[in-house]
């Protein structure tokens, strides 16, 4: 990590650096560096204290959303192909070949990777830091689902923002019930864990949403 000099703040601003300097110019540009100085010292033992934690939660979350997309591309790729300059580009390709894949090969594998990914993060001292980042994914497919909903009452208000409804209604939408859907079963499933009404302490309003969705049991 690279320290933050007065340099770089007097580069930036002048008028800033003059205001900072004030008459007693000396003095506190010892000040400054010095308070720069503890700050990334602090900094970058904060880092060092929680990069593992973070790489193991981060790692493992995007590594089981990535299947995820995978097997939804593939999925939406089967049905068809009209919106393919909308997908992500590193899904592309599972979304052209969707229709040459044999679903329940594809289903299979996917289910294989996904048992694997829970048996790793089961064993590990970091399980429920990751169940609660896939339960903060959840959350997050929980509202674009919802905007997806609101898609249908509100399309024309969107053609007139230039993005088509049919790409949002038969791409995105789907999409992000999928995911909504794999991430609840990954929870429940993978992780035997039971949602709870404390999990979405100061967002119940996704509890409602969810259940339009999904219908789904949360515990008190």
């Amino acid at each position: 990590m690279s320290s933050i000099s007065l340099m770089d703040i007097i580069n930036k601003e002048a008028s800033l650096g003059e205001k900072i300097f004030g008459d007693n110019k000396a003095y506190t540009i010892v000040c400054i560096n010095n308070t720069c100085s503890i700050f990334n010292k602090i900094t970058k033992e904060e880092l060092e204290r929680h990069r593992e934690k973070y790489f193991v939660v981060i790692g493992f979350s995007k590594k089981i959303e990535d299947s995820m997309k995978r097997l939804t591309y593939g999925y939406l790729g089967f049905n068809s192909k009209k919106y393919e300059s909308y997908v992500e580009k590193e899904y592309v390709n599972y979304y052209i070949n969707g229709s040459n894949i044999d679903r329940n090969v594809y289903g299979s594998k996917y289910q294989e990777a996904i048992n694997a990914f829970g048996e790793e993060i089961n064993k590990s001292i970091y399980r429920d830091n990751v169940l609660q980042q896939i339960i903060k994914e959840l959350k997050n497919y929980v509202v674009l689902s919802n905007i997806y909903i609101l898609q249908e009452f509100f399309n024309v208000l969107y053609r007139t923002m230039l993005i088509n409804y049919y790409v949002w209604y038969e791409l995105y939408g789907n999409l992000y019930k999928k995911m909504l859907i794999e991430h609840y079963v990954f929870i429940i499933s993978i992780m035997n864990y039971v949602l709870k009404k404390k999990d979405f302490e100061g967002e119940e309003h996704l509890i409602t949403i969810l259940n339009k969705i999904v219908n789904i049991e949360i515990i008190a």
